[in-house]
């Protein structure tokens, strides 16, 4: 009989003494009917085995500056409240800025404002009166193929890795037509029309939050890959200034991107540093690495640390500071200061500006509907840009406000206005340089 009672049967008690149970009622550890099993890992725990279930559970720590850090999280604990994840920093917390959301910390350990938990999807500023550590304990790991529900205009999202991969793996070109650029802390990527990503951006980092500039809504996820893992990505040490010069990390931030400088004629050399200005304060630097090199400018962001760096409409000033020590400033198309762009200025140089008030080009001319106008200042001072119509009556005021000495460029849209042939009068103080414009419909 075989354990079943069947006479020539072939049926056998397994180890835990079950007939035919093939030791099914064994634990991962081999003891009958046990309690140990396999976890995450793939390791016998549990039971008798005297282990502990492994955790893909992961500790973060970040090195903040004083000031500004943009950041997200690739992992975020159960409890994802700004009061346990932030706990770290209480003693030189400000606040916390996510995208239309704020926070500030009361002396008294309160956090008040719209923003009370950090999610996987966005990034955030954090402001800290010093440098310091944040420490998130027992985070889960975020899925690397995490979606991201991007709207037109500029998006503040995570990178949901702790492994850097490249711009270039990290997008899949499928989204190029969607993406107008990519702004970082003290960094910016700008994507030209053929698909070649330019700036000082290259990579997505861990623990690093991104603004995503796009046309339309989309979704978008990175391309995270053990493909794009297996190809190292060098650590980019980014000089922020020259020695002896300093500014400050803003949570408003813009970026220039230059095709080309010419020094008398000449490409400056690389390692040349490119100097941003608001008047007198500087605002960001970056050393030329060739063209469309990025320059951050920095602007006010209602702290003490920025006072005096750029506001909406403000118009930057840009200087050259050569190997050999030699500073110059430079002209062009050099557009007006705005937050969180990517602004394109073509090439610029360092033409020698005239010993007084002139308007050295409008083009087109004729045109329809807009024209540029150059023009030229010898000195600072209030300077008034007006458009009068054939009979001398002013039609329209273009500008109104203080100009340092310098060469400019602004547009006249007349799309209001009938054919015919109009004059632009630009005036400084008691000098004033007119020229004329004829406008063909």
């Amino acid at each position: 009989l075989d354990c079943a009672g069947e006479c020539s049967g072939d049926l056998e008690f397994d180890d835990c003494g079950v007939c035919n149970g093939g030791n099914a009622d064994q634990d991962c550890n081999g003891d009958c009917f046990g309690n140990a099993y396999l976890d995450e890992c793939d390791e016998c725990v549990g039971g008798n085995t005297g282990l502990d279930e492994c955790s893909s559970n992961v500790d973060i720590t970040m090195e903040l500056h004083s000031g500004a850090n943009l950041v997200s999280f690739y992992a975020i604990p159960e409890d994802n409240s700004l009061y346990n994840m932030m706990t770290s920093l209480d003693d030189v917390m400000v606040g916390v800025i996510g995208e239309g959301l704020a926070a500030n910390l009361l002396p008294n350990g309160t956090w008040v404002g719209s923003l009370s938990e950090i999610t996987r999807t966005s990034g955030y500023w954090i402001k800290i009166e010093d440098d310091a550590i944040l420490s998130v304990s027992d985070a889960i790991p975020s899925d690397p193929a995490l979606t991201y529900d991007l709207h037109a205009g500029a998006n503040l999202i995570s990178y949901p890795s702790d492994i850097s991969i490249t711009v270039e793996d990290g997008v899949s070109n499928e989204f190029y037509q969607y993406i107008n650029g990519l702004i970082g802390e003290g960094v910016a990527a700008n994507l030209l029309p053929n698909g070649t990503w330019v700036g000082s951006l290259t990579a997505f980092d861990g623990g690093k939050g991104y603004w995503f500039k796009v046309s339309e809504g989309f979704e978008f996820n990175f391309e995270i890959s053990e493909e794009s893992f297996s190809r190292s990505v060098s650590e980019q040490i980014i000089k922020r200034h020259p020695q002896g010069m300093s500014y400050n990390q803003s949570m408003y931030q813009a970026f220039y991107f230059i095709e080309d400088i010419l020094i008398d004629s000449k490409p400056i050399s690389e390692g040349s540093w490119v100097l941003a200005y608001n008047e007198e304060v500087l605002v960001g630097a970056r050393q030329w690495s060739g063209s469309y090199t990025d320059i951050p400018a920095m602007g006010y962001d209602n702290s003490i640390e920025t006072a005096g760096y750029l506001t909406e409409g403000d118009r930057i000033v840009l200087k050259v500071l050569g190997l050999d020590g030699s500073l110059h400033t430079l002209n062009g198309h050099i557009p007006l200061w705005s937050n969180n762009e990517i602004i394109n200025t073509g090439i610029l140089n360092n033409v020698e500006i005239p010993e007084n008030i002139s308007i050295s080009s409008v083009y087109p001319n004729p045109f329809n509907p807009s024209t540029n106008i150059e023009f030229s200042l010898d000195r600072d001072g209030d300077v008034n840009i007006s458009i009068y119509d054939i009979n001398g009556r002013m039609v329209q005021e273009l500008v109104q406000d203080n100009f340092s000495r310098g060469v400019y460029s602004i547009d006249w849209n007349a799309s209001m206005y009938p054919s015919g042939v109009y004059f632009v009068k630009i005036t400084l103080g008691n000098m004033s340089a007119n020229q004329k414009l004829v406008l063909m419909k």
